[in-house]
């Protein structure tokens, strides 16, 4: 049985330590995400085989089944991802329901929902299969509750929506996997059930949390899980994210600027850093930083030539960590 201490007690991917925050999102490429060293090198979608997902706080890696041959193919049949792809969502034939992963008679829902519990949680039967009761906070309104039949457990992307961006060109087990993946634990959160119902399969572009205190993390969050599985973004989302972004508090857009075979950001130029930074994380394979706060993203790393999918890229300084977007 996994329980509460097998998950890190922090959920969500801003850090809200008081300090200034910034982000910086890149919206030039089709790109996949580091090791926990921050650099790490993976295919790009230009490659016709698997992509390897690995990215800081994700320690199971997640692969995808997008080629430059599937690519090829939904554009000769008239596909643009950019505006949306695959009518044939069938959430159980193609996601499946919730399984026991670890063959221990608890299914993903009653995982998360212990985990995610803050206090400890009941059972309905002497099995301990079913949650009966226990502490839920809902980032979506802010609600705190006790009986789990009030509480849906949401796929922050909702499955029609990835299958619209992409997950529809992933395997059968991948889909499946993305569905009850508990190791990312951004993907499955524990939330009000009328207010899951309200968002439904809907992007940013039409719903949002009714908590504002939440909003911020809930932008950001989105961006990095697009990222994170390579899921595009049409239009209204696209313009919709960065509309929000524009108007967080201390949050940056940057662009990436080619200098004869690199590709690099001026920080200092985008956000007045001057302060010597590090790299955190990132959805890219490799970058690097100079002592200027100059930094450089490999080419086969930054596929120029697609801009559904932002990226993201986390720095920090002694004091400060700043969230970046373009």
């Amino acid at each position: 049985m996994r329980t509460q201490q097998d998950r890190s007690t922090q959920r969500w991917m801003t850090k809200n330590t008081g300090h200034l925050t910034m982000l910086l999102l890149a919206a030039c490429g089709e790109t996949d995400s580091s090791d926990a060293s921050g650099v790490g090198t993976v295919p790009t979608i230009e490659t016709p085989q698997l992509q390897t997902i690995d990215n800081v706080g994700n320690d199971h890696p997640f692969e995808f089944n997008i080629s430059a041959t599937n690519l090829s193919a939904a554009a000769a049949n008239g596909i643009t991802f950019y505006d949306g792809i695959a009518e044939d969502y069938d959430r159980n034939g193609q996601y499946g329901s919730w399984i026991d992963a670890d063959k221990d008679g608890q299914n993903t829902r009653a995982e998360v929902l212990i985990a995610e519990s803050t206090a400890p949680v009941t059972f309905t039967s002497a099995t301990n299969r079913t949650v009966a009761t226990g502490q839920w906070h809902d980032p979506y309104t802010g609600m705190t509750f006790t009986i789990a039949s009030d509480v849906d457990i949401d796929h922050f992307i909702p499955l029609a929506e990835a299958h619209r961006s992409g997950a529809s060109y992933w395997s059968q087990q991948e889909r499946e996997d993305f569905a009850n993946n508990i190791d990312n634990e951004a993907v499955l959160i524990a939330v009000d059930d009328s207010t899951n119902q309200s968002k439904s399969d809907r992007d940013p572009a039409e719903w949002l949390p009714p908590n504002a205190s939440f909003l911020v993390d809930y932008v950001f969050t989105w961006i990095k899980l697009k990222a994170l599985y390579n899921l595009f973004m049409d239009k209204s989302e696209y313009d919709s994210v960065l509309s929000q972004v524009a108007q967080f508090e201390n949050f940056f857009v940057f662009d990436i600027e080619q200098k004869g075979d690199a590709y690099t950001t001026d920080i200092a130029t985008v956000a007045g850093i001057s302060s010597p930074l590090e790299v955190e994380e990132h959805s890219f394979g490799a970058v690097a930083i100079d002592d200027n706060n100059v930094v450089s993203f490999a080419e086969s790393d930054h596929a120029l030539q697609n801009d559904n999918v932002l990226d993201y890229l986390v720095l920090a300084d002694a004091t400060t960590t700043y969230y970046f977007v373009s």
